[in-house]
């Protein structure tokens, strides 16, 4: 062909024919026909459009062939010039649509090209001008239903060449030529699943797309509303994904990628991913664990706040990560570092450490200076607390055994800052419930020497001249504290109606709600109070008027709480646990109450009884028998309801005991069978008749499984010890010897503790007494041993009886802890000395059983002490 041809069309067929005869004297007659076949059958172009050398499409060494045969396999009518380049002709050749008798023959030219052995690609190099060639019509079926298929994707699966052109592939230079399947299948794997047994139909969409089965995770909603693999996001991705997700169940799979990804976190992904994976810490500490190692990593880059919130994480874990707190409190009592403690941030940290239980000197001591300097601080430097940080800080403190004078004096005015605000008072109440005998040791070490709270070089911010510290001398005793608790309570409640209160409780929860109106009539004046809150408060009351010996003006509050806690409605609403304490409370206030206590206990007596079982050493053990006791002295008809309640509910108590004793620890046993047995001996005749009836079978069986109660103290509550503790053994010992009670409560069925029981008590008494030291307990024991010794005989000199082995024994300890035999030995691995009460009691016993008592002179009492 010519370089630029503008003729006319009959010029076109003879420079045909010329080429063609050059070609057949080269040899290519079949390349040639080829060509000529695929290339010269379509239209003529117009005369005004170039025409480009036949050397691009043919190659420049091509064999002769004659014009005739040109002629022959040139269709009829004009011919049309081939496109400007060969790409452009074999684009157009993959476009034409195939015959559809038979799919579209093999690129016949590619062998015998390849046969010639020319090293050169008639289509020219690279990829871009490589050969398309389409697949076989019955894949098109197959391809769209793919494609249907997978339109949940998004754009960005088409954006990123994943679908698009599923169905072509290029065509290859090596002889292989692999099919398209092959290069599809680790797409296939890696990112969708064909799985029949969840997707069996082609058309149906890949549901749920959270699966965690799924080979790349599951595909979360990105920024744009796109789908995503989780294994293929970023670290922004992931920190958006898991706060978004939270408790889904595509959370286990985003905590895997963020472990991936943690090096390339931000300090603030990493405070939010740190966040939302301890609020799911199950399975999810190896996460936190790598966060903890980008905390160190990026620890200039986290503000105080920060920090501070960092230590709340790691604190609230089941296994705490001591490592992270250390870390802070390093950087936060540092006096070089900038981000220093505020009084808020020093609560926030004190609370984080109490709840996990890490007491760390540094932390505590910085707390303390920063509360104690606020508090010294003049009114516009000063940091106001709220109440309820305010006794969040008591609160911590208490739990690190940390509270003394000076800083319960800086934090309780703010705690009781609101006058006559009752949930302010309430919560101060529960604290010092809880708080317990803390509190009440709070000023007695104050005449004791102790080392400075603060150093006193404390640098004034300004520069100036040093900052005095606050004074640590002085501060609120454990009583004062107390008596300001009392004061603030009952001044609230003085201000409100307790009596018109109402009990609210949301269905499925145990918290609950008392609205306490006030004695105004205000509307809208009414106070939500916690009902855990109200009953500390009542039981702090009622404590102060024990020790007032029941003073009008403390007992009246605690009265008018009872009675609009537990009035007929209010009663079913608590939970169980809070229902015994309301009748704690409603015994220890006085008779007056236990007429009120009758809707508490009928209560009470609708529960199932399995779940009575938990409060059966509280109910029998300590409540009921003083109910009975208080309410028998009572009027006949006034506490009639009150008996009968109070004794249907022991005997529904007792009955379960004896049927689920074995998940009762020996401590509870003891208690239940002490109770049930006080009970039936102390009733008025009609009650003591059915509580005997309970209490009978229930002694056969705490008898007879006593051996089997102590093997499983010693596995599972005392593992750690050699067996089960004094105090238990010598409480056992001294029930079942005091024949009085039994008597008393089960008549002759009291004989019933056979000489076998008394023999594995000698047992356990003697494991007690080797491994203890001879005090209160050693005295105890003897002494019950005694009283059933001389009931039956046996002898103090007869080791084989259970009283001559426990005497043995406590002579031979005795001896022991007297004897001067010379020897340096360690202090540690040296008895304790004898307390006087307990050794002034053996000496009783001694002289009572006729056992000689050992000798101690005062020369060696004084060398013992």
């Amino acid at each position: 062909f010519g370089s630029s041809h503008s003729g006319a069309r009959s010029r076109l067929p003879a420079a045909v024919c010329a080429h063609a005869s050059r070609a057949a004297a080269g040899g290519c007659a079949p390349v040639m026909r080829t060509a000529l076949q695929r290339g010269l059958h379509r239209p003529l172009w117009p005369a005004a459009h170039a025409v480009p050398a036949a050397p691009s499409l043919l190659g420049s060494s091509c064999g002769a062939s004659t014009t005739a045969e040109a002629r022959q396999r040139r269709p009829a009518g004009p011919l049309r010039p081939p496109p400007k380049d060969a790409a452009a002709a074999a684009r157009r050749r993959s476009r034409a649509r195939p015959p559809t008798s038979a799919p579209p023959a093999a690129s016949g030219w590619r062998e015998d090209w390849a046969a010639g052995g020319d090293d050169g690609d008639p289509l020219g190099g690279g990829p871009r001008n490589r050969r398309v060639d389409v697949l076989d019509p019955g894949l098109r079926g197959d391809r769209a239903a793919s494609r249907r298929a997978l339109q949940w994707h998004g754009e960005h699966v088409q954006a990123n060449h994943l679908a698009e052109d599923a169905a072509v592939h290029r065509a290859r230079t090596d002889s292989g030529g692999a099919s398209w399947w092959k290069d599809w299948d680790v797409e296939w794997d890696e990112g969708w699943d064909w799985e029949d047994k969840w997707h069996p139909q082609p058309t149906a969409a890949l549901e749920p797309r959270d699966d965690p089965r799924r080979p790349q995770g599951p595909l979360m909603k990105v920024a744009g509303g796109d789908y995503k693999p989780v294994a293929a996001m970023s670290h922004r991705e992931v920190t958006w994904a898991i706060v978004a997700a939270r408790a889904e169940p595509p959370g286990e799979a985003l905590c895997k990628r963020a472990e991936l990804v943690a090096v390339s976190l931000t300090p603030a992904e990493v405070l939010a991913v740190a966040r939302c994976a301890a609020e799911r810490q199950a399975g999810q500490l190896r996460l936190l664990w790598k966060l903890a190692g980008a905390v160190v990593e990026k620890l200039p880059a986290f503000t105080a706040d920060d920090l501070v919130c960092l230590a709340e994480v790691y604190a609230s874990l089941d296994a705490v990560h001591r490592g992270v707190l250390n870390v802070v409190a390093l950087v936060l009592t540092d006096e070089e570092d900038e981000r220093a403690v505020t009084p808020p941030r020093a609560v926030k940290l004190l609370a984080a450490f109490a709840r996990a239980k890490h007491p760390l000197p540094l932390v505590v001591d910085e707390a303390k200076r920063v509360l104690l300097r606020n508090e010294a601080a003049g009114p516009l430097d000063r940091v106001d607390l709220a109440p309820a940080a305010a006794l969040r800080a008591l609160a911590s403190l208490t739990d690190l055994d940390a509270l003394d004078g000076p800083i319960a004096a800086a934090l309780l005015p703010w705690a009781l800052a609101q006058a006559g605000h009752l949930p302010s008072a309430c919560a101060a109440g529960r604290w010092a419930v809880e708080a317990g005998s803390r509190l009440r040791g709070l000023g007695e070490q104050r005449e004791e020497p102790q080392l400075p709270l603060l150093s006193t070089d404390v640098t004034a911010p300004s520069g100036g001249a040093s900052e005095p510290p606050p004074s640590s001398a002085g501060g609120l005793t454990g009583a004062e504290a107390l008596a300001a608790v009392e004061a603030a309570a009952q001044d609230a409640l003085a201000r409100c109606e307790p009596r018109r209160m109402r009990v609210l409780r949301v269905q499925g929860q145990d918290a609950v709600a008392c609205v306490v109106p006030s004695r105004d009539g205000t509307a809208g004046a009414a106070a939500s109070v916690e009902g855990e809150a109200l009953l500390a408060t009542a039981e702090l009351l009622v404590g102060a008027a024990r020790a007032a010996s029941g003073s009008a003006e403390v007992a009246a509050s605690p009265s008018e709480i009872l009675a609009g806690a537990i009035r007929p409605g209010a009663a079913e609403l608590w939970p169980l646990a809070l229902q015994v304490r309301w009748l704690r409370v409603a015994v220890r206030s006085g008779r007056g109450e236990l007429l009120a206590s009758e809707a508490l206990l009928q209560a009470l007596s609708a529960r199932p009884a399995h779940k009575l079982l938990a409060q059966a050493p509280a109910l029998l053990g300590e409540l009921l028998p003083e109910l009975m006791a208080s309410a028998s002295e009572e009027s006949a008809g006034a506490a009639a309801g009150a008996l009968a309640s109070a004794t249907s509910l022991a005997c529904l108590v007792a009955r379960e005991c004896r049927q689920s004793l074995f998940r009762l620890s020996l401590k509870d046993s003891h208690r239940v069978l002490d109770g049930c047995l006080r009970l039936a001996a102390w009733s008025p005749a009609e009650q003591a008749e059915a509580l005997r009836l309970e209490a009978a079978p229930l002694v056969t069986a705490a008898v007879q499984s006593l051996p089997t109660k102590f093997r499983a103290e010693a596995v599972f509550h005392h593992r750690h010890r050699e067996g089960a503790s004094g105090p238990d053994v010598a409480a056992w010992s001294s029930l079942l010897a005091d024949r009085a009670l039994l008597a008393a409560a089960i008549g002759e069925a009291g004989e019933s503790v056979g000489e076998a029981a008394w023999l594995h008590l000698s047992s356990e008494a003697l494991q007690v007494i080797a491994c203890g030291d001879l005090d209160s307990t050693a005295a105890e024991i003897l002494d019950a041993f005694a009283s059933e010794g001389l009931r039956r005989g046996w002898s103090p000199a007869d080791t084989a009886s259970p009283l001559g082995a426990v005497v043995a024994a406590v002579r031979a300890e005795w001896l022991r802890a007297i004897a001067r035999d010379g020897e340096l030995e360690d202090p540690i691995h040296e008895p304790l000395p004898i307390p006087e009460a307990a050794e002034h009691r053996l000496r009783e016993l001694f002289r009572a059983l006729g056992v000689p008592v050992p000798p101690v002179s005062p020369s060696e009492r004084a060398a013992v002490q």
